[in-house]
């Protein structure tokens, strides 16, 4: 990979290099590690660490799938995504998504200093009135790639672009533009807050916070999509400016929205590869915290190999395993409940669905979910040239748990033998049904339930054939559940 035209200073520059190289050479290190070793760690990681929930109003443990909707958004004449609310019906129903993160876009909301577009945000909420409908969630993701538009990338208006004359040329791949000279100085500008682009970025959060505080269908806010740190890459700009911003974000958003929950994410660069993060913990003004760890996971070699076999396969997979327990120690010292915020790859990469599967199966036993990036027509998606959905539909529509009555929440699901159990302790405080979504494509004759608890409890079933949705009412007192499902 050559990086050229780039007229940086040494330091910098050698930052820059050297925190590449290192990623690379963690990979490679990785690949020899023992097996044995990393998972006896992981185990007794996972073992010790009481995961958290995001809940919804009843209190239940939210399990989300879901897509990231959408990269064609981005660039799209409304800001819109390409979709139409009868994509979303059939997402709801044929996948089990119960949550989308949707991407909206500081240009389109504040094109001109503290003039907010409600043009635009109508247009986003007529699209969270067609999640809604579906019984599903939504997550605002505001959305940057490359600073802004004026970089032919997406998130900040040019008003709020400051690259002090800089230089920047399109770089291909794309992401080696973020060393262009002037994308770095438009970060560094901004989390040095020059001429207060910082403070109206919280003031924005704070309109559209207050624009849907009660919209019930949104279920929070992802304050920045892949942060970037300019000039400053890693561990400190994390530590320091990051988390900042983070907290003057929060609290603009708290100071409207007390019910919503607040999503963030560490720096993209390493962490997305499998690195630690430095991110501070951050803190909620609420009692009772609403925030939620959204990571991405974007492993390197993936992105430059042309398949998932053999060595690479093995690289990735420990590059996995490391983001895991990185992952896994950073939610339990936030305290918050984790999500996989975005991953996807090119599906017609050979042994693509293979990597889709290694990550779901790391993500289900430690996560309240995922985001795949993304629902386009492209060669990431999940709809083939013909509009229909593909394999990967299909791996993403797997059986799971989408709400679960209780605490002490765990679940399996085995793709070898399409069987799944699901276990919770029941509470006097957390009201309404489990809800389990049972795709018809893993479950072609039907399933059977059972109870596997050696006590005998009073619940009852009810099916939505139309969803899809399996339905347990339990007693809301004490008591410990196991339930397995098995194809017919």
């Amino acid at each position: 990979m050559h990086i050229r035209g780039i007229v940086v200073n040494m330091n910098r520059f050698l930052k820059i290099c050297i925190s590449v190289l290192l990623l690379l050479h963690l990979s490679v290190i990785s690949a020899y590690a023992e097996n044995e070793d990393l998972q006896v760690s992981d185990e007794i990681l996972v073992n010790k660490t009481k995961l958290q929930h995001i809940r919804d109003k009843n209190g239940r443990a939210l399990i989300l799938h879901g897509y990231n909707t959408s990269g064609s958004a981005k660039h799209s004449i409304d800001g819109m995504p390409w979709i139409s609310e009868t994509h979303v019906k059939q997402e709801a129903e044929e996948l089990g998504s119960n949550f989308v993160r949707f991407l909206i876009f500081w240009s389109r909301i504040e094109p001109e200093p503290g003039k907010y577009d409600e043009t635009y945000l109508k247009k986003v909420e007529e699209r969270i009135e067609w999640y809604k409908k579906q019984g599903m969630y939504v997550l605002l993701d505001m959305h940057q790639d490359l600073y802004g538009t004026k970089f032919n990338g997406n998130g900040a208006p040019t008003w709020a672009t400051y690259d002090d004359g800089l230089p920047v040329k399109d770089q291909d791949p794309w992401p080696l533009t973020y060393l262009q000279p002037g994308v770095m100085r438009a970060f560094d500008n901004f989390w040095n807050n020059k001429h207060q682009i910082q403070t109206h970025y919280g003031e924005m959060w704070k309109f559209v916070a207050q624009r849907f505080a009660d919209h019930d269908a949104v279920i929070g806010y992802d304050i920045m999509n892949e942060p970037f740190g300019g000039s400053n890459i890693w561990p400190f700009f994390e530590a320091k400016e990051l988390g900042t911003m983070y907290q003057n974000v929060i609290r603009e958003i708290r100071s409207v929205d007390q019910n919503h929950w607040i999503f963030f994410e560490p720096q993209a660069f390493g962490v997305n590869q499998g690195l630690s993060s430095t991110l501070p913990k951050l803190q909620d003004v609420l009692d009772d915290s609403r925030l939620v760890y959204a990571p991405h996971l974007y492993p390197i070699l993936l992105e430059i190999s042309k398949s998932y076999k053999g060595l690479t396969k093995k690289i990735i997979q420990q590059t996995i395993q490391r983001w895991k327990n990185n992952r896994i120690k950073e939610a339990k010292k936030y305290e918050t409940p984790l999500l996989l915020g975005e991953f996807g790859l090119n599906i017609q990469k050979e042994g693509a669905m293979d990597y889709v599967v290694e990550v779901l199966n790391m993500l289900n036993p430690i996560s309240s979910g995922f985001t795949y990036w993304s629902n386009d027509t492209d060669h990431w998606g999940p709809y083939d040239a013909s509009g229909k959905f593909n394999i990967l539909a299909r791996e993403l529509a797997f059986p799971y748990p989408r709400a679960i009555a209780g605490n002490d929440v765990s679940w399996e699901f085995d793709k070898n033998t399409n069987i799944l159990k699901v276990n919770w302790k029941s509470q006097q405080n957390i009201t309404g049904p489990t809800e389990i979504f049972l795709s018809p494509k893993y479950y072609p004759n039907g399933w059977e339930l059972r109870e596997s608890s050696s006590e005998t409890h009073n619940w009852y079933k009810e099916w939505d054939d139309q969803r899809h949705i399996l339905k347990i009412y339990t007693p809301h007192h004490p008591i410990n559940y196991s339930f397995t499902i098995d194809p017919k």
